[in-house]
């Protein structure tokens, strides 16, 4: 019952400063009105209320056509947006409200899955009031919508039993498509755990009978075609931009020693990793300690 109370009193707490923020804390309404981000969220906000065919046309334009990202992010908070009857940043704190809130139920489910009410309460509460939540929660960041995909893609894994069940592997494939279709990135965020369960597959693979391994082939064909038959026009189209993007993440320079290196360099990412668990902590700045961020 405690914990119960804590996630109710963490929820509005959140939503509640967040607004507050929104309204009254003008000195960020320029990252809003300049960014990319909020800019596309405009432009479907307002197809929609002119009129829907010329929303779905942008759509198909945003998903299918050429566009800096793909569109799933912005046509959801154009969505919220019209259901507010604005967009501003009050609708846009909102619409990421939502989104913390399915990845703190999602993650609830995981723990419940693995643990039980205990664990998926703290797992609940650990979600919506961790730090980093307040801050990104107040931009239009794809993030945002990647986390609570993300969540809900490792559920449906451990649901599905390692691609044994037909149900799962259809909404495993879905989640993989929208996932794709908000960032290019979403790969990163799943790749732990369908990492570790291709590799319980194949462990278990001489143990199960025939048709079982071949169910589980199967299952795992109409995930990657289901995807693919949602993702593939946009990257197909897109392409170029795609790859200019990672080459120009690539070759950002990155400071190491005093002097700029590309940032893709082992070099480099050996040298944030350094950073990362020696920076002395904010609390003691004397000697050696990992950081609070980390």
């Amino acid at each position: 019952l405690f914990l119960k109370i804590l996630c109710f009193i963490s929820l509005a707490y959140l939503l509640l400063i967040n607004i507050i923020w929104a309204k009254y804390n003008f000195m960020f309404s320029y990252h809003y009105m300049g960014s990319d981000n909020f800019n596309s969220i405009i432009d479907l906000f307002l197809s929609l209320k002119n009129s829907t065919a010329e929303f779905l046309l942008n759509i198909a334009r945003s998903a299918y056509g050429h566009s800096s990202y793909p569109f799933f992010y912005f046509f959801y908070s154009s969505i919220v947006g019209l259901m507010l009857q604005e967009i501003s940043m009050v609708s846009v704190v909102i619409s990421n409200y939502l989104l913390i809130l399915i990845t703190a139920l999602f993650a609830y489910k995981i723990a419940l899955e693995l643990k039980d009410k205990i664990s998926g309460y703290l797992a609940f509460l650990i979600v919506i009031s961790y730090p980093a939540v307040y801050g990104i929660s107040r931009y239009a960041m794809l993030e945002n919508m990647l986390t609570p995909l993300t969540a809900i893609f490792i559920y449906l894994l451990i649901k599905s039993s390692n691609f044994t069940s037909l149900k799962y592997s259809l909404a495993i494939g879905l989640m993989l498509s929208l996932g794709l279709l908000t960032k290019y990135h979403f790969l990163m965020f799943i790749a732990g755990g369908v990492i570790l369960e291709l590799i319980y597959y194949f462990v278990e693979l001489p143990k199960n009978p025939v048709k079982q391994n071949f169910k589980k082939i199967v299952n795992m064909v109409v995930i990657t075609a289901i995807a693919a038959a949602c993702f593939l026009p946009y990257y197909l189209n897109n392409y170029k931009d795609i790859m200019r993007f990672f080459l120009m993440s690539y070759n950002a320079q990155g400071p190491l020693g005093g002097e700029f290196t590309p940032s893709g360099t082992l070099q480099s990412w050996l040298y944030y990793i350094c950073l990362l668990y020696t920076s002395p902590s904010p609390r003691d700045r004397t000697r050696s300690r990992m950081p609070s961020s980390a």
